[in-house]
């Protein structure tokens, strides 16, 4: 039992972590577009275009803010998404040159 125990490193010291991911220039590009996409969301949020009244009838004050922070929401939200199926539709094509 004590060489099983020694063999996977039991009371050999402190946990380490492994990882083959890499933080590379690209996410680097897409961590920063997405700061500033929540950074101009904030911005509206601040600047009053998230509000809307729900009660008794559902009504949104249209401003300049509320657009812009609408659209970049929506674009904070669908990015992952759109990397998402960027990489499957590359690795569909290298598949398919195999």
């Amino acid at each position: 039992m004590a060489d099983s125990m020694r063999s996977r490193g039991f009371g050999t010291g402190k946990r380490t972590t492994f990882s083959l991911y890499r933080f590379e220039k690209r996410d680097k590009i897409l961590l920063a577009i997405m700061a500033g996409f929540l950074a101009i969301v904030i911005f509206c949020c601040i600047m009053g275009g998230s509000s809307a009244q729900y009660t008794p009838e559902f009504l949104v004050a249209m401003s300049p803010y509320t657009v812009v922070g609408a659209v970049a929401y929506g674009a904070f939200l669908a990015l992952p998404t759109a990397v998402n199926i960027t990489e499957e539709i590359i690795w569909y094509i290298l598949r398919s040159k195999i």
